[in-house]
């Protein structure tokens, strides 16, 4: 499940827990195999709108075709892959996601449990949670639609636990 947590970024307890700068972390961290995995391949088509489903070619090739790098992926899909196959149990930065990842963040949360921090308004359509809940401890509130979503939000700027 997805546990969202709601700071300003100014006052996070210990940034040494948070997944600071995805894309910094995944040029240096990142595996090559990570990328070639069934689950990256589509992640990678849908959010870069690339098709590196030829399991024939590494993506790195099918990237390179396109003059891109591994480097050059969207913060968002980076951010995913190190989730997915990282070690590091960091609390995500749910600003470093854009819309297109929220489906790829809750299908991954099927798998595992990820908590993210909140420092602005984000929501998720009903079709990226297909009923899922995501959990908002700072609000004691299981959002699991637009709507509950969208009510979480005004809890929370309402108790402006995400103020700068």
């Amino acid at each position: 499940m997805l546990s969202i947590i709601a700071r300003p970024w100014s006052v996070t307890e210990d940034p040494s827990q948070y997944i600071v700068d995805p894309s910094a972390d995944f040029d240096v961290g990142h595996d090559s195999d990570w990328l070639n995995t069934p689950w990256s391949r589509a992640v990678i088509s849908d959010i870069q709108g690339i098709d590196v489903t030829d399991t024939n070619r590494s993506v790195e090739d099918i990237l390179i075709f396109h003059h891109m790098f591994p480097e050059l992926l969207a913060t968002g899909t980076k951010h995913l892959i190190l989730l997915k196959y990282g070690s590091d149990p960091r609390i995500c930065r749910m600003s470093k996601f854009g819309e297109n990842c929220y489906k790829w963040l809750m299908d991954l949360c099927d798998e595992k449990d990820i908590c993210g921090v909140m420092t602005n308004y984000i929501f998720f359509k009903d079709e990226d949670l297909k009923g899922r809940g995501v959990r908002f401890p700072d609000i004691d509130m299981v959002a699991a639609s637009y709507r509950d979503f969208r009510r979480a939000n005004a809890l929370i700027m309402g108790k402006e636990l995400t103020r700068h």
